[in-house]
């Protein structure tokens, strides 16, 4: 069969002219087959559709054009498809250009053109399905009628051979200028020589119900239980529309075995099934148990029998003096079975209790004789186990024999021992060691140990000799406190130290002494305490008074008490002297301010460099750690006076009376001490008294 697909209107069905029958091709030659050949199909069918191997098969016949040019014929774009269901009309297209139309063959014979086109059954469901979904139901199952007309529309050519169409289609239906879907439209389209040639082209029919609805018939027979088989009975007998799936089945059950047909309808068939019934094997295994208690080897077949479904079956085993007798009760056959029959010795009974530290005990229970029988037991927490006792007697906790009788074991254990050993830690001396058992309550001793040299108080017992706090005390009830056997604790006494003080000699003048300079805060600024527990503890001065200084009329030394307690009152107290020195003694000159102070300040030379401790100046001074007053400092302590009276370096000097002095003193008691009372005390002083009494040095 010769096919070719038709993909656009340049690939026309037909173009006949007005003018003439002259070939447009030359003619191809027939083919023998009715649906391989246009002319044998056209002659046999005529304007009929007929449906075969899942495809709608149509011809037209027109007549073949007499010119090329200047004229103008007639051509076929698709095709229009009416379907006609028990209860719809719906109209499906189908466009040349596209792939849903065949053509299956074209030949030219007897100044006519053939055209032998098919439309797969496939296509015309999915178009239907898209179109109308009702009338798709009814068609896929009841059929229908269907009528095909031709698209066809008018082409003009020129005299060079240009053509122009009148219209076109697409797929879903829709025209383009003039498409004509009947006889009277084409026929009137053009003046046509022999327009009647055109009917072929419309009106191309089946009747999808007769046509494609053929009969199947499916007998079906059952065998019996001798195993002949019964008769046929129908159970499909009816007519199925062409490419319907003709099915029937049964599943599988206790008697019969599944069976099955199904086939696409196509022609009339009539099928036979056999439904066969089943046998089932009776199978019995057995295994002896051994003198272990354990079913060892292979299962060994003592009896095979292949019986059809509803047959009886048993088996039985009489026994003797090692093994117990087993059997199979007698039972209908119903389905394929295998029997395990374990033929087992005879059992004892083993019996398990806890005594003493023992929480569980395991292996307990009923054993075939000669089993070997393992028992266990779960020690409880702070004891070790001892032994088991009964029938048999083991020191192994996991204890393995051979069960030949009933067997009754107690398992035991007993309570660990631990111990505590007493350590100064700081202090002297020995304590005896405490020996403790689990689940036991003791009291700790008393402690007996020298305290250490360094004042302190005992709080009690750590395992941490570093710790500051006591985890135990003295008469203190304890009671398991480890579960390790010989497990020694190392509990250190905790002695709580008191503070350490550090202090210097202090150093004043008499002027500083008076007006009120040494506070108790002033004191503490040069003592520090060291807590070893605490960190830093608070310092007081013991019995501190201001009226000690403030009252001084000469110069002299004065012990003082520093004194500190920790939080857990341990006090300490220390000592350190006061000198007091009375710088109006010096006559070299006016007194230096200290810029931290702010007060007037006396060292000698023999001082000035040494540290703070050994009475020089503290190094928080400016005249220790500021340069240019240590510069300042340095230039008058290497000023000395020549045999000549002139010191070695002046850079101003001045001369104060009596009442020049007196006025100074004055002026300190209501401004203070350098900027002490107002911030530009230190220059008033400077333009009303240090210059009236200048004596500038050339």
């Amino acid at each position: 069969m010769k096919k070719s697909w038709k993909t656009g209107l340049l690939s026309l069905f037909f173009l006949l002219s007005v003018i003439g029958l002259t070939a447009l091709a030359p003619p191809q030659e027939a083919q023998a087959a009715t649906f391989d050949n246009a002319v044998t199909f056209y002659n046999s069918y005529g304007s009929q559709i007929v449906f075969k191997d899942g495809y709608f098969y149509f011809a037209t016949r027109g007549k073949q054009a007499s010119a090329s040019v200047n004229t103008t014929h007639w051509g076929t774009v698709g095709y229009r498809m009416k379907v006609t269901t028990s209860s719809q009309t719906a109209y499906i297209y189908f466009n040349l250009s596209g792939y849903t139309v065949e053509t299956v063959d074209s030949v030219a014979s007897g100044g006519y053109i053939y055209e032998l086109s098919r439309i797969n059954l496939s296509y015309v469901k999915t178009k239907l399905a898209q179109t109308n979904r009702t009338a798709y139901n009814e068609f896929i199952i009841s059929g229908g009628n269907i009528v095909v007309d031709s698209c066809m529309i008018t082409i003009k050519i020129d005299k060079y051979g240009n053509r122009t169409n009148s219209g076109s289609m697409d797929d879903y239906g829709n025209f383009y200028g003039s498409v004509y879907t009947d006889y009277n439209g084409i026929a009137n389209a053009a003046p046509w020589s022999n327009p009647s040639s055109l009917h072929s082209y419309f009106n191309m029919t089946i009747n999808y119900v007769t046509q494609l609805k053929s009969r199947q018939v499916v007998y079906v027979r059952y065998q019996q239980a001798s195993g002949d088989y019964g008769s046929y009975n129908a159970v499909i007998n009816k007519d199925y529309v062409y490419g319907e799936t003709v099915s029937w089945s049964r599943d599988a059950d206790s008697c019969y075995n599944s069976a099955s047909i199904s086939y696409t309808a196509k022609q009339e068939k009539t099928s036979y099934v056999s439904v066969t019934r089943k046998q089932y094997v009776q199978n019995v295994y057995v295994k002896y148990q051994d003198a272990n208690g354990n079913y060892s080897g292979d299962w060994a077949l003592a009896k095979s029998q292949n019986l059809y479904y509803g047959a009886s079956f048993e088996w039985s085993y009489a026994g003797n003096a090692c093994y117990n007798a087993a059997s199979v009760s007698k039972y209908t056959v119903t389905g394929a079975k295998n029997h395990y029959i374990y033929i087992s010795r005879k059992k004892y009974s083993v019996s398990v209790s806890a005594g003493t530290g023992i929480s569980s005990v395991s292996g307990g229970g009923t054993y075939y004789y000669g089993a070997n029988c393992t028992v266990d037991a779960g020690v409880k927490t702070g004891y070790t186990w001892k032994n088991w006792t009964g029938t048999y007697t083991s020191i192994s906790k996991n204890y393995t024999f051979s069960v030949t009788g009933n067997v009754s074991l107690t398992a035991n254990a007993e309570a660990n021992t631990y111990y505590i050993v007493f350590h100064p830690n700081g202090g002297s001396g020995s304590m005896t060691t405490l020996t403790c058992k689990y689940d036991q309550t003791y009291t700790l001793p008393a402690m007996s140990f020298t305290y250490p040299s360094h004042p302190c108080k005992y709080l009690g017992w750590n395992t941490d000799a570093n710790s500051y706090y006591a985890t135990y005390a003295e008469k203190q009830q304890i009671r398991n406190l480890t579960s390790v056997n010989g497990y020694t604790f190392h509990f250190y006494a905790i002695w709580d130290y008191a503070p350490d003080l550090t202090c210097t000699d202090r150093y004043f003048t008499l002027y500083e002494a008076q007006t009120g300079i040494i506070t108790e805060a002033e004191l503490l600024r040069s003592v520090t305490s060291t807590d070893r527990e605490d960190g830093t503890t608070q310092i007081r001065v013991k019995n501190y008074s201001t009226n000690t200084f403030t009252g001084l009329t000469s110069p002299g030394v004065i012990t003082i008490t520093y004194t500190t307690t920790d939080r857990r009152t341990n006090t300490t107290e220390k000592q350190a002297k006061v000198t007091i020195v009375d710088t109006n003694a010096t006559k070299e000159g006016p007194m230096d301010f200290d810029g931290k102070k702010q007060y007037a300040r006396f060292i000698a030379s023999e001082y000035y460099q040494k540290d703070y401790s050994a009475g020089g100046l503290e190094a928080t001074s400016k005249w220790r750690s500021d340069m240019t007053y240590r510069n300042t400092l340095t230039a008058a302590m290497n000023n000395v006076k020549g045999e000549d009276g002139n010191w070695s370096h002046v850079v101003k000097s001045y001369e104060f009376s009596k009442e020049d002095i007196e006025q100074v003193k004055q002026y300190v008691r209501e401004n203070g001490m350098g900027n002490t009372k107002r911030n530009n005390a230190l220059s008033r002083f400077d333009n009303q008294v240090l210059r009236l009494n200048e004596e500038q040095i050339d």
